[in-house]
């Protein structure tokens, strides 16, 4: 049986980001998808394979150093807004050896990733500038907002929503 799954670093950023994905992330927040920069986006995870899996991934992240982090500043794409966290390289370096070393998990090819927090969705016709606007004037005078990232997590989707499944330990 195959379900969907994805790998995350989940951020403690609530005190940060919480009332705000609330108002501008409302499906994501209800689906209990926590704070967290995406590694690899969601794939089909099959069931027979979960410990398998789940020991190539330790196995791969054992080898990558801790990262100290931030949230730096607002970024957004055309319908989503979002939190850089920084130092970039790091991020792309963390998502970048990951997808490699699971190159049929990685939807996105050869694209160069670009590391985010997703804070809000903005409604086709909706405008993104003015969420964005929002975000740096709720947001910004708290920034950076510093966190490290000790681990990764492995999630899926269940009816009621996300639920985290495993984590893997950095270093």
């Amino acid at each position: 049986m195959k379900r969907q799954a994805a790998v995350f670093v989940t951020v403690p950023a609530d005190e940060l980001v919480a009332e705000f994905r609330r108002r501008h992330q409302p499906r994501a927040v209800a689906r209990l998808l926590p704070p967290h920069v995406t590694i690899v986006p969601p794939f089909a995870l099959d069931t027979a394979e979960d410990c398998a899996f789940a020991a190539e991934l330790a196995a791969h992240f054992a080898t990558l150093v801790p990262i100290e982090a931030e949230l730096a500043r607002v970024g957004s794409f055309e319908r989503h807004v979002w939190l850089a966290p920084e130092p970039v390289s790091a991020f792309v370096a963390l998502i970048t050896s990951t997808r490699g070393r699971f190159p049929g998990l990685d939807r996105d090819g050869e694209r160069e990733p670009v590391p985010h927090l997703t804070i809000a969705e903005v409604a086709r016709g909706g405008s993104t500038r003015r969420i964005v606007e929002l975000a740096e004037e709720e947001l910004g005078p708290r920034l950076p907002f510093r966190f490290d990232v000790h681990e990764v997590a492995l999630w899926d989707v269940r009816p009621d929503g996300w639920h985290e499944l495993r984590r893997f330990q950095l270093g």
